[in-house]
């Protein structure tokens, strides 16, 4: 059956025992724990410095001055002033859309998924920083292009998952 399943069905395509379901991604299967899916969302205020859960996120603001801002996913250095506070973390929705960083136009959510080769677990695990009803950073991945730090930036906001 798992022979079949790899020869014959599309990626996403999902297979349930009592305690675990497989997921069919490419030529890849992946074997993971049944869970709920989670549903909360968490606020950001302005003066929070700690996240511990949903997971570990620090958030730092300093001035632009010599600040180098770092190439990892993992950072997002984001423009104080474009944020709107509480700032939300939730999970992706279908029809989440961002302005990837460097591009013009809106994206899709499920289509940069797609683009990027994502997993359907990956997809499930994905977070999302919300500035308002924007998506600011899809955490660990992508800043949107709306929030980016520029030569007018005076505060920056450091997140760091």
């Amino acid at each position: 059956d798992i022979v079949h399943v790899l020869t014959t069905t599309g990626s996403g395509q999902q297979y349930f025992s009592a305690t675990h379901r497989l997921v069919k991604n490419r030529m890849q299967l992946l074997i993971v724990p049944i869970s709920t899916p989670e549903e909360r969302t968490y606020l950001i205020e302005t003066d929070v410095t700690k996240l511990r859960v949903p997971f570990p996120l620090t958030v730092s603001k300093r001035k632009l001055g010599s600040f180098k801002i770092p190439r990892s996913p993992d950072v997002a250095c984001i423009d104080r002033d474009k944020l709107k506070f509480p700032l939300t973390l939730r999970k992706w929705k279908q029809a989440d859309a961002f302005v990837p960083l460097g591009m013009k136009t809106q994206k899709k959510l499920s289509d940069y998924f797609t683009d990027n080769k994502f997993s359907l677990i990956d997809k499930e695990n994905t977070w999302l920083l919300i500035s308002g009803s924007e998506i600011a950073w899809i955490v660990g991945e992508r800043l949107d292009e709306r929030y980016k730090v520029t030569e007018k930036t005076k505060v920056i906001c450091i997140f760091k998952s």
